[in-house]
């Protein structure tokens, strides 16, 4: 573990506090992580030799994040998690930046309350991801070269989810529950799934649900 704990200086509120951790592999060869942030900014991105490099804005309030990381048979388990039991009242800072390993699978568990989510997981070889959100926006990038299976789960009651999936890997949508309106314009309608071209003719596949009270999804092509 390397941490940095530091509070921000001019032009944030003096209650705003700053912290880094960096958490080495220590031998893993895949990852499993389950982050439960409460509220704020979740950004998650790849580009890191390490498990994790996380980077924490936030509001005294809120309590300081946690990373708890221990490996078993070979395979990273990360926890990232902030206890709060107290509530916020208007906008409350609480940025979460976190960079996983570009090299190594990776499965990806996170719930969110209110806020926004931009998971950048284009080169990140992110085989299993479950995303739970309260109200607010998702941004989830799967594009990229897909070399294995990848089942993502996004649920909730998210106000608008965006999900960027690649041209060349098959993909397969499926929208179930209180959905508002989806826009799949690169996509065509199979049943009740949305498919791509390559669907079925690549070695690798995504299959994507979104369900809850999901009020638009849009599905765009890379």
């Amino acid at each position: 573990f390397h941490t940095h704990a530091f509070s921000r200086g001019r032009g944030f509120r003096a209650n705003v506090k700053h912290e880094s951790q960096h958490v080495d592999l220590q031998g893993a060869n895949s990852i499993d992580a389950y982050i439960q942030s409460p509220a704020g900014s979740l950004t998650i991105d790849g580009g890191s030799s390490r498990a994790v490099e996380a980077d924490f804005s936030f509001a005294e309030s809120y309590g300081a994040p946690t990373v708890d990381y221990h490996v078993a048979s070979g395979i990273g388990q990360i926890n990232i998690k902030q206890d709060n039991d107290s509530t916020h009242f208007g906008v409350s800072h609480n940025d979460w930046n976190l960079r996983f390993n570009n090299s190594i699978p990776l499965e990806l568990r996170v719930e969110m309350g209110a806020g926004e989510g931009r998971l950048h997981l284009r080169d990140v070889p992110v085989t299993q991801l479950t995303l739970n959100m309260g109200a607010g926006r998702v941004m989830v990038d799967l594009s990229g070269d897909r070399k294995k299976d990848l089942d993502a789960d996004i649920e909730g009651g998210v106000g608008e989810a965006t999900v960027r999936l690649p041209r060349n890997a098959g993909v397969v949508a499926r929208a179930e529950g209180g959905i508002g309106g989806i826009s799949a314009p690169d996509f065509r309608k199979q049943d009740d799934e949305y498919v791509n071209d390559a669907y079925g003719k690549t070695p690798a596949t995504i299959h994507l649900k979104v369900s809850g009270g999901v009020g638009t999804i849009k599905l765009q092509m890379d």
